[in-house]
């Protein structure tokens, strides 16, 4: 049976965008293309984008998945055996979580207090299951798994007080932000602006990188996501933070 990019994003769940992009990378390719450059799937396409989109849900990169699924010893049962070993152990983490949610609800109730500690731990799961909700596609494209995966354990590992010192760090930037750009780039606000997000993303980072640093700020331009919340305290405001962080950097050297 073949299938046309629409019907296989109504499928499959996956947006148009990504599938023409799963293309572009060489990923999923479709069957065929039509004189009027029509992307047409097969049955085989299907199954395909269910393992990549499997392997996606459990955190490896689009990289890693693109070089299993093209290995001549990759077995599609295996692959479903070995997803299945993932998501158990992603069910785990799941239990926590409604564990926490559950003590909370007692809690309030008049049940046992809960420590700050165990409220603490169901709240950065969520968080970390909606970031990857959210934005896995695009870190897993720049960054490897195992970056990514050590990010999540540093954030796990964050204290009560290094998690509202980077949201309170946060918050700064983008209060001082407008500031930064009536003065202008070489400003000590603009400076000022660029030394907090280099403290707010070793929050987060298992080691602190220059350029990837810089990547991470030219995301902020091209997502659309990322440009409606910085733009969203002065317009043109994530355009100007990429700037500023790579005309930081350069002094840097």
């Amino acid at each position: 049976m073949e299938y046309k990019i629409h019907e296989v994003a109504q499928i499959s769940g996956v947006t148009t965008r990504t599938l023409r992009y799963y293309d572009k990378i060489g990923l999923l390719q479709p069957q065929r293309i039509r004189e009027n450059n029509y992307r047409i799937y097969d049955d085989t396409s299907i199954s395909k984008l269910q393992i990549i989109l499997l392997y996606r849900n459990i955190g490896l990169s689009l990289a890693d998945i693109k070089q299993m699924i093209s290995s001549r010893d990759f077995d599609y049962i295996t692959a479903l055996e070995r997803h299945r070993q993932k998501i158990l152990e992603e069910q785990k983490k799941l239990h926590q979580i409604i564990s926490t949610i559950d003590q909370t609800i007692a809690s309030h109730k008049g049940g046992k207090q809960m420590s700050n500690q165990d409220k603490f731990y169901g709240l950065k799961e969520e968080i970390i299951a909606k970031n990857e909700e959210d934005f896995g596609d695009e870190i897993r494209a720049k960054y490897s798994a195992e970056t990514i995966n050590q990010s999540y354990q540093k954030m796990r590992k964050m204290s009560k007080w290094q998690w509202q010192e980077a949201e309170r760090i946060g918050a700064l930037i983008l209060e001082k932000l407008p500031q930064a750009m009536n003065q202008g780039i070489d400003s000590d606000t603009t400076k000022r602006v660029c030394e907090l997000h280099k403290e707010w993303i070793q929050f987060y980072w298992p080691t602190y990188d220059q350029q990837a640093h810089v990547e991470l700020v030219k995301m902020y331009t091209v997502d659309e996501r990322f440009t409606a919340y910085y733009d969203a305290v002065k317009p043109g405001a994530a355009h100007f933070l990429y700037q500023a962080i790579k005309h930081y950097i350069n002094d840097l050297d």
